[in-house]
């Protein structure tokens, strides 16, 4: 069997996309990976989704995948492995040592956020420790929140979390001078009331139930509702290394407004392509895109051969 598409990744890009692609009428299998599930899961609590003013991550997905379902389609709990290119489609491979044929391929693969190893840090997961400001900030409002990192994401989760009401500290373990990258949002941030700790770490994340305090390095304690740990995401794009599509510079896929990559018939959607935001309605419209992309790819491809056979 020969899909019209093969959809890597069942995240909110991965579905919509199959969403999409069965009522585009397209042959269409989407895979899950079993050792690497939606970052979806883990988000707790979600206010910023259209339609579920307060949903966990679990449940909206559950629902997206039984969305699929009465549509006919189905997931596949099998992990991608490795991609060739055939001169008329390409094979999928997955860990069982199963070979799968498609005319295109969306990766929708996804990221993984970079953990910082503090005690605590996974014991509050959910419960006061968080990886997404614009996602769970808005259940802090007017309490003492910490941003723990010092890039352009923990700046910006700083800046946001401030301007949203919350009393934002920011501790980086480094010096001031290294965040003269992003001067910019530092001054901003500044402006903004956020308050810096500077040449310290995190020892230690305590509590009871929830978050209640830190310990920083120096034994110093510091109270707080929150925890936002921002020292980056790693894009899992083991695949597109295989095939060698485009990356960015921090190894997100390069894509243009169509979602398409350097490799015709092969598309990116969702956290694992290159985009000023990550959020599960933005991943939802890039496998919308991307779907529709791939059905007018198809649609192309299928009149080209049919002139050629006219000839």
């Amino acid at each position: 069997m020969i899909y019209d598409l093969i959809i890597i990744g069942s995240g909110p890009a991965g579905i919509t996309a199959g969403i999409y692609a069965i009522n585009a009428s397209l042959k269409t299998i989407i895979f899950e990976s079993i050792e690497q599930p939606s970052l979806l899961t883990l988000a707790h609590n979600i206010n910023n989704f259209p339609g579920f003013p307060l949903i966990s991550g679990q449940e909206l997905l559950e629902k997206m995948k039984k969305h699929l379902e009465s549509l006919g389609g189905k997931i596949t709990q099998e992990t991608v492995i490795d991609i060739s290119i055939n001169k008329n489609n390409f094979d999928v491979i997955t860990s069982s040592g199963k070979k799968y044929k498609g005319k295109t391929i969306i990766i929708a693969t996804g990221t993984k956020h970079r953990k910082a190893n503090i005690p605590g840090e996974e014991e509050f997961l959910g419960k006061g420790v968080s990886y997404c400001a614009t996602c769970d900030g808005a259940f802090f409002k007017g309490k003492d929140v910490i941003v723990f990192g010092g890039g352009n994401t923990a700046l910006t989760y700083a800046l946001y979390l401030s301007n949203i009401g919350c009393k934002t500290t920011l501790i980086y373990y480094k010096d001031k001078s290294e965040m003269k990258t992003f001067s910019n949002l530092l001054e901003s941030a500044e402006k903004n009331n956020v308050k810096f700790i500077f040449n310290k770490s995190i020892k230690e994340i305590k509590g009871n139930k929830f978050v209640e305090k830190v310990i920083l390095d120096d034994g110093k304690e510091i109270k707080t509702s929150a925890v936002f740990i921002a020292i980056g995401e790693i894009p899992l794009n083991s695949l597109a290394k295989k095939i060698k599509l485009e990356l960015d510079e921090r190894g997100y896929i390069k894509v243009n407004e169509k979602c398409e990559t350097n490799i015709p018939g092969i598309y990116a959607a969702g956290d694992v392509r290159s985009s000023p935001l990550k959020q599960i309605v933005t991943a939802a419209a890039d496998g919308a895109i991307a779907a529709i992309s791939a059905s007018q790819y198809l649609k192309l491809q299928g009149e080209r051969n049919a002139k050629g056979n006219k000839k």
